[in-house]
């Protein structure tokens, strides 16, 4: 990646070669900016190598920056790629959550918990997730860690009882004998007296086979019967498909959903501007589902909708002020365009309703826009010396008499060419032969009404 953001194929070995010979002074000979840190360090590179440097490459698009600061020295770069680079949201708001943490599980420090592959990588992005998450990869080591010290502490042998270095005693030397036992005079128990009963005996494995055959196939009939009832109790209830009635005052949905069987039931309200208050908004479930009779339907109605106060548009220009009013929650509509004397193009003349009336948020404002002076302009021909083209202009029915000026700007300079006062209902139409980059002026008494360079103008 170079510094202008163009991207470049490097000969990897070659690049090995040179870091290989520059590692010894820590100094890298080539931009590191993408090297994986068991690159720096001389291992071997695996699939997990590449994953880092793809990561890496995705956060410099992506942000405009590298994800880590750009030096040569091998330790201090080393120490930098075990932490965290900067959020990528905080660089590019833009950015949903799912790129970042799948991005930052590419450039971790440790291969293992790196994506193993680049169907690995694709897959993340294909599914919007990080499937498998470092944490559960880090957890999984540490139990089978835990494994491993259990299965060798129980390996090792049981440690010998230590070794007691004490006098030994001797028995000669005691006052106490220890009288030998009486083995002449020990008795046989005797035995119970009675009628003995005799020992039960042991069920046979075949009985005991033919036992557990006729329990599992009684309890196979009782599951069966029990299946069977709840499948006709079920069955029997009658299946109903819900009504439509969004929009609905609340009484009147309560009436129907009853009518056919069903149970409504009020659970909230919800802000809709396009729907009454104390209507219905949304069931659930949806209308149009079925569903068993009696069942319980939800209900959502609309709650009272924020009232704002109509802002002031006459005089104001409709392509600046268009977003800020749909912003505050109001939406335009252009009733009409008409010419004015009194209102440049694009000007608001009217609006309804009012200023400072107060409306519902997301009602409509309708407007009447000023389309200016009833004056065009139109090419007829031009080539590389001259152009010619024509100016039509009018006077509307129930105007005043309007003054009609046009003025042309050549190399000669910028001269008055035509005037005429136009009665009430007439027309104009003239044809100029001038200069390809001329411009052309019309004017209603004192009042701008075309200003048109020719070097931009296109036959129709």
């Amino acid at each position: 990646m170079c510094a202008n953001g163009q991207i470049k194929v490097q000969n990897f070995y070659i690049d090995y070669l040179l870091n290989s010979f520059a590692l010894t002074k820590n100094v890298l000979v080539i931009n590191p900016n993408f090297f994986p840190p068991e690159s720096l360090r001389g291992e071997q590179l695996k699939k997990s190598s590449d994953i880092f440097s793809l990561g890496a490459l995705a956060y410099r698009l992506l942000s405009g920056h590298t994800p880590y600061p750009e030096i040569e020295n091998v330790p201090m770069l080393l120490r930098n790629l075990k932490r965290k680079p900067e959020s990528l949201i905080v660089r590019n708001p833009d950015i949903p959550l799912y790129l970042e943490d799948i991005i930052f599980k590419a450039l971790e420090y440790n291969p293992t918990y790196r994506h193993q592959s680049v169907l690995e990588f694709l897959g993340d992005l294909q599914a919007k997730k990080v499937t498998i998450r470092v944490e559960e990869i880090k957890l999984r080591e540490q139990l089978s860690q835990q494994r491993k010290t259990t299965a060798k502490q129980s390996n090792n042998p049981t440690p010998k009882d230590p070794e007691i270095n004490a006098p030994p005693i001797n028995f000669q030397k005691r006052d106490r004998q220890i009288p030998p036992s009486n083995y002449n005079n020990r008795t046989m128990p005797k035995t119970p007296s009675g009628p003995q009963v005799p020992s039960r005996p042991h069920p046979k494995p075949k009985n005991i086979v033919i036992l557990v055959v006729v329990f599992s196939i009684f309890l196979g009939l009782v599951i069966s019967i029990i299946q069977a009832l709840f499948a006709n109790y079920f069955n029997s209830i009658p299946k109903i498909q819900i009504p439509n009635v969004i929009g609905q005052p609340l009484e009147e949905a309560n009436n129907q959903l009853q009518k056919v069987g069903l149970k409504p039931k009020v659970i909230g309200q919800v802000a809709d501007n396009n729907i009454s208050e104390n209507c219905v908004v949304t069931t659930i479930p949806e209308h149009g589902r079925v569903v068993k009779k009696n069942r319980l339907i939800k209900i959502y109605i609309s709650k009272a909708a924020e009232q704002l106060t109509v802002p002031a548009l006459v005089e104001s220009n409709l392509n600046q002020i268009e977003a800020i009013i749909k912003e505050k929650g109001f939406n335009l509509k252009v009733e009409e365009r008409r010419y004015s004397t009194e209102y440049p193009p694009n000007i608001i003349i009217s609006q309804n309703p009012e200023p400072h009336t107060a409306i519902r948020k997301g009602s409509e404002i309708s407007i009447v826009v000023s389309k200016g002076y009833p004056v065009g302009i139109s090419l007829i021909d031009k080539n590389e010396d001259t152009a010619i083209v024509k100016i039509s202009a009018e006077n509307l029915p129930g105007w005043e008499a309007q003054q009609v000026i046009i003025y042309l700007q050549d190399r000669k300079g910028r001269n008055k060419i035509f005037e005429k006062v136009l009665a009430p209902g007439e027309k104009l139409a003239k044809e100029i032969t001038t200069e390809p980059d001329a411009v052309v002026e019309v004017y209603y008494y004192n009042n701008l009404a075309l200003k048109q360079e020719l070097k931009t103008l296109e036959a129709k």
